[in-house]
């Protein structure tokens, strides 16, 4: 009898949209590894291959091979390798980057949330950037959130961006619903129904008076009754958004 757990899933960046029903896939390295050595994975047993860029396919482990310092672990698709959608709305988190300790726990629950990206942004109370091993980290860590989460996309990490580029959303059909989450916001019925909604949350100092000049044509919500980190706020502002998406009510919150 097979396993009910959740199917383990294989991160492979070199999948390609070709291979069907019946064809087998060799998972090596790391990947490999971590399903033999970790998750023991058994022949029978059913899996998930996907390139985090929307490509994905379903199969069995039709065996294990190789040897113990370099396993593989061989896959029998059971249907096409296709395209999955790309969630909608388009949910753009920008949010000063937290402390080095608390990023990593941002990444992942944005990403578990359905956010297509986070964007570290710099304001004039926090100018704190990612370091490049910082970026490798974090985005290793959307990596894995991707396999946890069942996401066919992974979630863009980001090259961090100031106010400006955060408040510039573009025209026409390409243009981001914009919603600020502030202490001091209202709950608005609807903010549109577009397929991109850009979030902005301030930095644990708050904007200052120049940067709420700048945001006060824009639509700002208060998240909750109590003050909230930057991290939390973005969570629950992704939360949201999504939530009343899948509900077919794109772009609103909650009414107070």
């Amino acid at each position: 009898m097979h396993s009910t757990r959740a199917a383990h899933r294989f991160l492979l960046d070199d999948l390609s949209p070709g291979p069907g029903t019946g064809d087998e896939i060799v998972v090596v390295g790391e990947e490999a590894r971590h399903a033999a050595r970790v998750k023991r994975l058994e022949a029978g047993e059913p899996v998930e291959v996907f390139d985090g860029a929307g490509l994905v396919a379903t199969g069995r482990v039709a065996r294990l091979a190789g040897s113990r310092q370099h396993p593989e672990v061989v896959v029998r698709l059971e249907g096409q390798v296709h395209k999955a959608p790309v969630v909608r709305p388009a949910v753009e988190v920008w949010c000063p980057m937290p402390g080095v300790d608390r990023a990593a726990g941002l990444v992942e629950q944005l990403s578990q949330c359905g956010a297509s990206a986070w964007v570290p942004m710099r304001t004039e109370r926090a100018q704190r950037a990612p370091t490049p091993a910082q970026f490798d980290k974090l985005r290793r860590v959307a990596r894995e959130s991707a396999k946890q989460c069942g996401r066919a996309w992974i979630m863009g990490v980001k090259d961090p961006g100031d106010l400006h580029a955060a408040l510039d959303v573009g025209s026409g059909a390409e243009k981001a619903e914009l919603l600020v989450l502030d202490a001091a916001g209202d709950a608005p019925g609807v903010l549109g129904r577009g397929d991109c909604i850009r979030v902005l949350v301030g930095p644990e100092g708050g904007w200052s008076e120049g940067e709420r000049a700048s945001l006060a044509v824009s639509t700002m919500v208060c998240a909750g009754p109590h003050v909230l980190r930057l991290e939390t706020a973005a969570v629950v502002g992704t939360a949201l958004v999504m939530a009343h998406a899948a509900r077919g009510d794109a772009g609103a919150v909650i009414k107070e």
